[in-house]
């Protein structure tokens, strides 16, 4: 056995070539341990179907780049060994990945394992599927070898010898993998080389496993311990049945692949993000994640989908597995979640721990909140006067709290009414009650004390409520949570939160005004009708006057606040110049009341998609009702500021590059002059008319910022 170093003294950069190679005479053999130095890059071309041993362990300090030149590879490592180092282990990059004609196979002996702790970094760009999962359309009997789907997969990559995993949709782990057959995929029909072991429904989820590039595991692990930062996903076929594919690999980036027959999917990873990829077949999906987001993905065919994870998801599919959730702590968006149950060993986290999941089941305004004393969720049946939803709190323990809450920031200087309603359908020891606390305070279940607290009597389906008035009087916004909580080991609890905003303080709009009066701006000397145009720059004089036929005013030092706010609302509401919205980044800057005029590049194909929405909300988690702007490419305008918006055509999504993935938003100003100045959050979201995955393309910040001067007509 050698100790081999690749020297790249040949021609070319190839494994393959033995002038590369320490004395030039011949490449790795059977048992050599090999090095790819820092400052080299070595070229994997080489198949080592043949090897019985393999090399004895591979580090790269430099970068070992597998090969793009069409052809079947296979790199195999000795058993007890690794691929290890500091370096770059290219399987494929954004720029360049693998090509659908070289197909890679990374294997190994018993216990080989992929090692990340010395600071490797990885990659993996393959050649993805279009058309990653397609749907049975009709029932299919055990022993059926001719599955009927409902997508031609025949202009696809899917390929005779391919592995399929087969997912039954009937609410229970149903999940098989087979093998396509030689000619066996047709318009209307993909042929499997064995028989299915049970039945399958309609709809069932067929997902496409087999990718260009394979990493198998035999052993404990397939891929541990990278660092964060280094380790991105986007293809490859990721196996290691029983085991783990990736362990305690902090920050991996996950957008693409498949992670099929294993026991743990992605295990341990903190702070993993999984943006697409088909996890499916595992015991588990996802676990030990803490701090994981998921805003896209297949998670199907699981035991569980999520297991003692804490997760902030929206986006993804969660399909056929036994429980979709379990003994985690969840924030999700949109989800559908169709397990049943869809959530298990709650009751065994403690009582502090609270997951919530907002347009549950993806209905708009559907909520679903899991704690240890109970299950809420939104109902529109038992509701008080006035109102058409209410939360339904099923209790089921006689000694930790079933509970719901909300948050809610009060700007300073501003006052809420918090009015709470409660009603029970049994007698109850503990009386179920409204606790409203400072969230930057100690919590009450710390032995925190709250700001007010209302408790219901002993009366039985009977509403009762409680108006509490809340102001924040001191100079920086204040977040108050509102808990609604029940004890009993049966029965339910019902409960209402309406809270209403009663004054907002007018410090700095009035400093604002103040700025319009000062003697030190530009002068317009005269009346200005409304029909003509003030410049971009151009400001409004003390004393000048604006007017029209009907309408004059003469803004002045002394002026009352009515006549200044029918100024404001005129040079508000007057015809905006359009400024093109700043991009910096992905930050997206404009001036409230001006045009909203944004181009954002480089967003990734769009072709095969039939949803694009740009979105904007003070706040990731608030449902799609409450965003600030919504627009879609084909309804236009959706939502301003919170509110169905009454013109679609005031908003537009237009794609400019398909295939670049650029577009252009706009906004009209009269739209933007509704928003307040601030810090909001944006993204852009698509729906593929193939597969079932919806995506986010992009995120970042939007700043509407305060106008000091507006352009008036």
């Amino acid at each position: 056995m050698a100790n081999r170093t690749f020297t790249s003294a040949g021609a070319n950069n190839l494994w393959s070539d033995p002038g590369n190679w320490d004395g030039g005479l011949t490449i790795p053999q059977e048992g050599d341990s090999v090095t790819i130095p820092a400052g080299q890059t070595c070229e994997y071309d080489y198949d080592m179907s043949a090897w019985v041993t393999g090399v004895a362990g591979l580090t790269i300090t430099g970068t070992l780049s597998l090969t793009r030149t069409a052809g079947n590879y296979k790199l195999f490592i000795k058993a007890g060994t690794t691929i290890n180092g500091a370096g770059t282990f290219d399987s494929g990059t954004a720029a360049s990945p693998i090509p659908f004609t070289a197909k890679h196979l990374v294997t190994g002996g018993a216990g080989w394992y992929i090692q990340g702790n010395g600071g490797l970094t990885q990659t993996v760009y393959d050649a993805e599927p279009a058309i990653k999962t397609v749907k049975l359309t009709q029932n299919e009997l055990a022993g059926a070898t001719v599955l009927h789907v409902d997508t031609d997969v025949t202009s696809d990559i899917w390929a005779d010898g391919d592995t399929i995993r087969i997912d039954n949709v009937n609410k229970t782990q149903n999940s098989e993998e087979r093998v396509i057959a030689a000619g066996g995929r047709a318009a209307g029909t993909i042929t499997i080389t064995a028989g299915l072991s049970a039945a399958k429904v309609a709809g069932t989820l067929i997902h496409l496993i087999t990718r260009n590039v394979r990493f198998v595991g035999v052993g404990t692990y397939l891929v541990q311990n990278f660092q964060s930062g280094k380790l991105t996903i986007a293809g490859g076929e990721w196996t290691a049945p029983s085991y783990y594919a990736l362990y305690n690999c902090t920050g991996a980036s996950i957008s693409g692949g498949t992670f099929s027959g294993n026991g743990y999917g992605v295990y341990s990873c903190a702070g993993a993000s999984i943006s697409g990829g088909v996890i499916s077949g595992n015991t588990y999906g996802l676990y030990g994640c803490a701090g994981a987001s998921i805003s896209g993905g297949v998670f199907s065919g699981n035991t569980y989908g999520l297991g003692s994870s804490s997760v902030n998801m929206r986006g993804a599919a969660f399909n056929s597995n036994t429980y979709d959730i379990r003994e985690s702590i969840i924030t999700a968006y949109n989800i559908n979640f169709t397990s049943t149950p869809e959530n298990t060993g709650y009751i065994n986290l403690a009582r502090e721990i609270y997951s919530e999941s907002i347009n549950h089941d993806q209905i708009a305004g559907a909520y679903r909140a899991w704690t240890k004393g109970g299950v809420t969720s939104s109902q529109a049946v038992t509701v008080p006067t006035g109102f058409t939803q209410a939360m339904e709190t099923v209790l089921e323990n006689a000694s930790v709290e079933g509970y719901w809450q909300k948050e809610v920031t009060i700007s300073a200087g501003a006052s809420v009414n918090i009015t709470s309603y409660l009603r029970k359908v049994a007698s109850m020891s503990y009386l179920p009650r409204v606790i409203v606390f400072n969230k930057a305070s100690s919590d009450p279940f710390a032995g925190g004390a709250g700001l007010h607290t209302f408790t219901m009597t002993d009366s039985i389906d009977t509403w009762e409520s409680d108006l509490y008035t809340y102001t924040n009087s001191g100079t920086a916004d204040v977040t108050l949570m509102i808990r609604t909580q029940g004890m009993a080991a049966s029965g339910s609890m019902y409960s209402v939160m309406d809270v209403e905003q009663i004054n907002v303080d007018m410090t700095t709009a009035l400093a604002k005004l103040n700025e319009i009066l000062e003697d030190t701006e530009t002068t317009i000397p005269g009346a200005m009708a409304l029909d003509s145009t003030v410049a971009k720059d151009a400001t409004v004089a003390k004393d000048a006057t604006v007017s029209k036929p009907g309408i004059a005013q003469t803004i002045s030092s002394n002026a009352d606040i009515t006549a200044i706010k029918a100024k404001t609302d005129l040079i508000t509401t007057g015809t905006a110049v359009t400024i093109v919205s700043q991009v910096a980044g992905s930050t997206i800057t404009v001036l409230r009341g001006d045009t909203l005029h944004a181009s954002l590049t480089g967003l990734g194909s769009l072709a095969n998609v039939s949803k694009v929405w740009f979105t904007v909300k003070s706040d990731e988690a608030d449902p799609d009702s409450a965003s600030v702007i919504q627009i879609e490419k084909t309804d236009g305008l959706l939502y301003i500021n919170g509110a169905a918006a009454t013109v679609a055509a005031n908003g537009t999504l237009t794609i400019d590059d398909a295939t670049a993935g650029d577009i252009t938003v706009d906004l009209a100003a009269l739209e933007m002059a509704k928003l307040s100045p601030r810090k909001y959050h944006y993204d852009v979201q698509v729906l593929r008319t193939t597969g079932i995955e919806v995506s986010t393309l992009t995120s970042d910040t939007f700043i509407i910022s305060a106008d000091t001067t507006r352009a008036v007509a």
